[in-house]
C-alpha cells in the first residue's frame, strides 16, 4: 500500500471584535495528517522490495565469501603438493648421498686391495697388477684410469698407488655432488615466470570493467613457480572466470588459446555479450506492457550483474508481480540471453489501522482503512483507496491511480477532508474543507543491488475553505487555493558494508491565492500573509547500519529550506512535533518556514523474536526565514529521548508505542512535555 498524505488547513485565520473592528489573527493549528501509520513498516511494494533488493544483496556477499574459500582450498592443494614435492626431494638427496657413500665404500676398498698387492710383487709383475688393477674398478670414472696409466710409467709401486687412489676419492666425491646438484636444479626452476591476460571484447578495458590487472596476477601467483599441468591451466581459468563473474560480469568465461608457452601463457577472457530477452509470462499482464519497460538499444553490450538487475527490477516496478532472472546461452557465439520469469503476487491487500497520532482539537483518535488492487486492468497498474476519521469528526478520504508508460510511472490522486474542531473550540464553531487533485512522475534512472536513482516531480491544485465563528454574528469564511509544482530525485545507496542509506530531495515552487472572506455575503480581500509565490527545498536522509544480526544504528533526517525571502502560507510551513518528529510534543508545535529534524536511534531486535526495542533521541529547529509581528515565535528548538517498542508479524498485524519525554523545558510553560503515541494494525 502506498503511503498517502492529505496536506489540510485547520484554521487559516481568526476573527474578533476590537472595538466595532475585524482584526485577522493567524493561528496554525494542523497542516498535515498522516495517513501511514508507521513510515518504517513494509506496508507498499516499493519497501517490499527494497527489502527483497536487500536479500539478494547478502546473497553476492555470500557469493563472495566462497569465492575466498575456494581460493583458500586451491592455496591449500598447492601447499600439499609442495609438501610432496619436498618429500620427494628429501628422498633424492639420501639416495645420492648413499650412492656417494657407497662409491667412497669402494673405492677405499679398491685402495687397501691394491695396496696390499702392489707391497706383495716385484717391479717385474708391476704391469700386470696395474692392469688387474684397472680392470676390477672399470666402473669407476676416466680420471682414475689415467691414473692408473701414469702408474704404469713410474718406478716407486707404493708411492704411484697411493695417488690414483686419492684421485679415485676426489673425483668419485666430485661427481657424486655434481649429480646432487644436478637433481635439485632440476627440481626448483621457474618453467612459467608470467601469465598474461588479455580481454577479446572490442573497445574495453580491465580499467573501463572496474577490474584490476593486478588483482589477477595475486589470484593464480601460487602458479607461477610450478611446472603447470593441463588441470593446472584449467584451475586458472576457473579462478580468472569466476572472480569475473562475482565482481559483476556473470556472463564472462576464461580459457587458455592454441599458443607456444615459453616464458609466459596467456589467457583470454571473454565476456558474455546480450542477445535478447526472453519473457516468461505467467501472469494475465499482456506482454507488451513488460516488453515495454526493457531496454533494447543494450543488445550487443557486455552483461554485467548492474544491467541485469536494472533490466529485472524495472520490471518489478509493476503491480501484482514477482520477477526472477537468469542467463542461457544465446544464439551467437559469444551472446548471452536474460530470461526473466513474471509470476504473480497477491491481487490485493487491506489494511485497518488506529492511532493516537491527532491533535486534541481536530481529533487524536484516528482509525482509517487503506485498500489496494494490483493489475487491476493487467497491465500493471494499481488502484489505492483510502479512509480516515478521528474521535472529532474529521474525515479523510481519496483514491490514487499508478500505471506506466515504459518506465515512466504516473500516479494521478484526488483527496478531500473536512474537520470539525472540539475542544476548546467546539462552542465557537470552527470548520472546513480541503480538496486536492494532482499528478506524480516518478522515472527510474537505474536501478541495482547497490544503488538506484529515481527522478521525481509532481503538480496539485489546493483549494482550502474555512469556517469560522458559525455561532456568533461574526461567523465568515476564508476562501484561497494553491498551485504547486515540485522537481527532485531520489535513491537508494550500499556502497558500504553492512549500510543502507535512502535519500530524497526537492524544489518546490508555486503561488498561494487569495479567494477573499465572506462575511453575510460580502467580500472582503484577506490580509493575512503567505499569499503569493515561493519556493522551497524539502529533503530526507535516512541510514541504517547493522553493527550485528540484531542491533542496528538508525538515523533519519528531515529537512525543510525557504528558497528566498519568502513567508509561507501555513499549508506550506511545516513544524517539529508529531509521531515522527520531536515525539515528547504533539504534531503541529514548534513552527515554522524552515526546519530541520533528526531522529537517532538503536534498534534491538530479540533474537528469534519479532520484537524490537528502540531507545531514540529526537532533536529539531524551527526558524522563519522573514520576520513578521504576528508570528508566534522567531525559533523553536526541541529534543526528547525516549524508547520505541515493536512487534511485527510481517504481512500479518503490527503494534507500536512510542513513549518520550523532553530533554529541554518548553519554552513556552517551562515543562519536560511528555507523550505516548501508540498506533496499531492488521493486514489482509
Amino acid at each position: 500500500m502506498k503511503k498517502l498524505s492529505l496536506c489540510i488547513i485547520a484554521i487559516s485565520s481568526l476573527v474578533y471584535a476590537n472595538n466595532g473592528s475585524i482584526t485577522i489573527a493567524k493561528n496554525d493549528i494542523e497542516k498535515v495528517i498522516e495517513l501511514s501509520p508507521d513510515r518504517n513498516l513494509p506496508q507498499n511494494k516499493a519497501i517490499k522490495e527494497n527489502l527483497k533488493t536487500k536479500d539478494d544483496y547478502k546473497k553476492t556477499q555470500e557469493a563472495k565469501k566462497d569465492f575466498e574459500e575456494k581460493k583458500k582450498a586451491l592455496k591449500e592443494k598447492f601447499n600439499q603438493e609442495d609438501k610432496t614435492n619436498e618429500e620427494t626431494n628429501n628422498q633424492t638427496n639420501n639416495n645420492t648421498t648413499n650412492l656417494n657413500n657407497q662409491i667412497n665404500t669402494n673405492t677405499n676398498n679398491d685402495k687397501a686391495n691394491t695396496n696390499s698387492s702392489i707391497n706383495n710383487q716385484t717391479n717385474n709383475n708391476s704391469n700386470s697388477t696395474n692392469n688387474s688393477f684397472n680392470t676390477n674398478n672399470a666402473s669407476n670414472n676416466h680420471s682414475f684410469n689415467n691414473n692408473t696409466t701414469k702408474l704404469n710409467n713410474q718406478t716407486n709401486t707404493n708411492n704411484n698407488t697411493s695417488n690414483p687412489n686419492n684421485q679415485t676419492n676426489n673425483s668419485s666425491n666430485n661427481n657424486s655432488t655434481n649429480s646432487s646438484n644436478q637433481t635439485n636444479t632440476t627440481t626448483t626452476k621457474e618453467v612459467i615466470t608470467k601469465y598474461k591476460f588479455i580481454i577479446t571484447n572490442e573497445n574495453t578495458s580491465f580499467e573501463k570493467l572496474g577490474i584490476k590487472e593486478e588483482d589477477l596476477q595475486i589470484l593464480i601467483s601460487e602458479f607461477s613457480t610450478r611446472k603447470f599441468s593441463l588441470q593446472d591451466l584449467q584451475d586458472i581459468s576457473n579462478i580468472i572466470a569466476y572472480y569475473f563473474q562475482v565482481n559483476g560480469y556473470p556472463a564472462a568465461t576464461a580459457y587458455v588459446p592454441q599458443q607456444e608457452f615459453e616464458d609466459s601463457v596467456q589467457i583470454n577472457i571473454a565476456l558474455g555479450t546480450l542477445g535478447k530477452y526472453i519473457i516468461k509470462n505467467k501472469t494475465t499482464i499482456k506482454d507488451h506492457f513488460i516488453e515495454s519497460k526493457l531496454n533494447e538499444r543494450i543488445k550487443g553490450k557486455i552483461i554485467s550483474t548492474k544491467l541485469i538487475e536494472d533490466s529485472v527490477y524495472k520490471v518489478n516496478e509493476m503491480y501484482g508481480i514477482q520477477t526472477l532472472a537468469g542467463l542461457q546461452a544465446g544464439g551467437n557465439v559469444g551472446e548471452t540471453d536474460i530470461v526473466i520469469e513474471v509470476v504473480p503476487d497477491t491481487k490485493a491487500n487491506v489494511l485497518l489501522y488506529a492511532d493516537n497520532y491527532g491533535i486534541k482539537s481536530a481529533g487524536d483518535i484516528r482509525a482509517g482503512i487503506s485498500m489496494g488492487i494490483n493489475s487491476i486492468l493487467n497491465m500493471g497498474d494499481y488502484y489505492n483507496f483510502y479512509l480516515q476519521s478521528s474521535n472529532e469528526k474529521q474525515i479523510n478520504y481519496g483514491a490514487s491511480y499508478t500505471f506506466f508508460l515504459g518506465n515512466l510511472k504516473i500516479t494521478p490522486s484526488v483527496s478531500k477532508g473536512n474537520y470539525s474542531l472540539g475542544g476548546d473550540y467546539q462552542e465557537v464553531g470552527f470548520s472546513g474543507i480541503s480538496k486536492s487533485i494532482g499528478i506524480d512522475f516518478s522515472y527510474p534512472v537505474w536501478i541495482n543491488t547497490n544503488s538506484s536513482l529515481y527522478f521525481t516531480s509532481s503538480i496539485y491544485h489546493k483549494t482550502l475553505n474555512d469556517k469560522a465563528f458559525a455561532y456568533t454574528p461574526f461567523s465568515y469564511i476564508a476562501n484561497k487555493n494553491s498551485n504547486v509544482g515540485s522537481i527532485g530525485l531520489e535513491g537508494l545507496f550500499r556502497g558500504f558494508e553492512n549500510n543502507t542509506l535512502s535519500y530524497s530531495a526537492k524544489i518546490s515552487i508555486g503561488k498561494v491565492n487569495d479567494d477573499g472572506l465572506f462575511i453575510e455575503d460580502n467580500y472582503f480581500k484577506n490580509e493575512s500573509k503567505g499569499f503569493g509565490w515561493f519556493r522551497k527545498l524539502n529533503a530526507s536522509l535516512n541510514n541504517y547500519y547493522s553493527i550485528n544480526e540484531y542491533i542496528t544504528h538508525t538515523l533519519n533526517i528531515n529537512y525543510q529550506k525557504v528558497l528566498g525571502n519568502f513567508e509561507l502560507d501555513s499549508s506550506e510551513s511545516s513544524s517539529l512535533g508529531g509521531a515522527y518528529g520531536v515525539r515528547a510534543y504533539d504534531n503541529g508545535e514548534g513552527n515554522g518556514d524552515n526546519t530541520i529534524v533528526a531522529n537517532f536511534g538503536i534498534r534491538i531486535n530479540i533474537p528469534n523474536t519479532n520484537f524490537y526495542f528502540t531507545p531514540f533521541y529526537d532533536v529539531g529547529y524551527a526558524w522563519y526565514e522573514k520576520a513578521s509581528g504576528d508570528r508566534l515565535a522567531d525559533e523553536h528548538f526541541l529534543d526528547a529521548v525516549g524508547l520505541q517498542i515493536l512487534y511485527n508479524k510481517a504481512n500479518e498485524y503490527y503494534i507500536k508505542l512510542d513513549a518520550a519525554r523532553a530533554v529541554h523545558q518548553y519554552k513556552y510553560d517551562d515543562e519536560h512535555r511528555m507523550k505516548l503515541y501508540l498506533s496499531g494494525g492488521v493486514y489482509f
